[in-house]
């Protein structure tokens, strides 16, 4: 996991924590390990620096470790996650991927293979293409580095001609969304499209 993909997952697990709780802090530790992120020693400091007074209203720092930091989420913060998910089902959906069980909705397998009811048929098909494509042009968006948005575009196009044909290889499609999702600063482009993988048929 790089920073920038930490950063983004962190502040959609304390914005959904604090949207679905009483909470009005959370703490760093607690979603560290509820959706089984994995910082590095300093990110926690890393994060509180670059978005204290921004995406966060407030953070309590403490001296017995950064875990046991605590954030609050400003409007800011919240707003910038809104304007990525329809809305709470579908943030739950995207934090089920990281945290198996959060949501009897996702299928378990979504992360290591496709979800065994799942058939791409041709709305599916017509459904994902546009979405890939949708992914394609938002990707100039991202703050991700220039090397990460070229090989998740490289990936994108890839899944789209696969997408496209007559008999599309369901597996290698999943595959590819599957690395471009996990490039840093990438994964907010995926979300509708793995939603879309997991599905009943």
């Amino acid at each position: 996991m790089e920073y920038d993909d930490f950063a983004e997952r962190f502040l959609i697990a304390l914005h959904f924590e604090t949207e679905t709780s009483t909470k009005q802090y959370l703490g760093a530790g607690e979603l560290i390990k509820k959706y089984n992120l994995t910082p590095r020693a300093n990110w926690v400091s890393r994060i509180a620096d670059d978005w204290e007074g921004s995406y966060f209203r407030d953070v309590s720092k403490v001296l017995n470790g950064y875990d046991a930091w605590s954030f609050r989420i400003s409007a800011s913060g919240s707003r910038k996650v809104e304007a990525e998910f329809r809305d709470l089902n579908e943030i739950r959906e995207f934090l089920g991927a990281m945290q198996p069980g959060l949501t009897e909705q996702v299928d378990s397998s979504a992360w290591t293979g496709i979800p065994s009811q799942f058939v791409l048929n041709e709305v599916r098909k017509a459904e994902l293409s546009t979405l890939l494509i949708k992914a394609e042009r938002d990707l100039d968006n991202l703050g991700a580095g220039n090397s990460e948005k070229a090989m998740a575009r490289a990936y994108i196009v890839a899944a789209k001609a696969l997408a496209d044909a007559p008999d599309p290889p369901v597996d290698i499609i999943w595959d590819l969304i599957g690395r471009a999702n996990n490039l840093a600063g990438i994964a907010s482009l995926f979300v509708s499209i793995i939603a879309l993988f997991q599905t009943a048929t």
